[in-house]
């Protein structure tokens, strides 16, 4: 798991020399599941020897997965950065 702040990005590395990766998550727990496709918030293959950077744009617990290795999961929490005025 991860933490970070909206705006911040995450970089997903595919340091496999034979398989690739599929990033796949669908958005923040706290957002209603996506149906298509192309609504998913993370969709990317990664070819061995590749990266995938994403920024996230809205708070909320993002959980993803590979699509082809069960093993592979995870999750990144975004929280809204808070300004305290003194």
């Amino acid at each position: 798991m991860t933490t970070i702040e909206v705006g911040d990005r995450v970089t997903w590395v595919n340091d496999s020399r034979t398989d690739d990766i599929f990033v796949t998550a669908s958005g923040p727990v706290t957002r209603q599941s996506t149906v298509g496709q192309d609504e998913l918030e993370m969709n990317a293959v990664l070819h061995p020897g590749t990266v995938y950077t994403h920024a996230f744009k809205e708070p909320g617990t993002y959980y993803y997965f590979c699509a082809g290795h069960v093993d592979m999961w995870g999750a990144v929490i975004v929280k809204e950065t808070v300004i305290v005025a003194r």
